[in-house]
């Protein structure tokens, strides 16, 4: 069993958490300057993972990673798709917050698990 830890790239501390309690073989996207070659080894464990994992926080400042998870979906791969209203200092405004729910009910019917 291998999981993908996609999602915010800004608030690195919520992996390194993860990681800690995870008893399988996990790939951990983040590295310093994502170049194109990275892009290619990350897209190969996508692939190659049983689950891609989508943790979103506050932090986030683009849309990749929801992107990504939208995309999986789509392939029919299992997702699980995350959302922190709050996470360190920061927490999801109203609108926001609203926008980053309607985004997880409509991966959620098709086929995602949220949590």
């Amino acid at each position: 069993m291998k999981v993908f830890l996609g999602g915010t790239i800004g608030a690195e501390y919520w992996r390194k958490d993860l990681i800690k309690m995870l008893d399988i073989e996990y790939f951990n996207p983040r590295v310093e300057d994502w170049t194109p070659e990275c892009i290619e080894e990350e897209n190969r464990q996508k692939k190659y993972s049983d689950v891609q994992l989508f943790v979103i926080t506050p932090e986030q400042s683009g849309v990749y990673a929801i992107a990504e998870a939208v995309h999986a979906t789509m392939l029919k791969r299992k997702v699980v798709f995350c959302i922190l209203r709050s996470h360190g200092h920061e927490s999801f405004n109203e609108p926001r917050w609203k926008s980053m729910m309607a985004t997880a009910y409509l991966l959620d019917g098709e086929g995602a698990r949220f949590c």
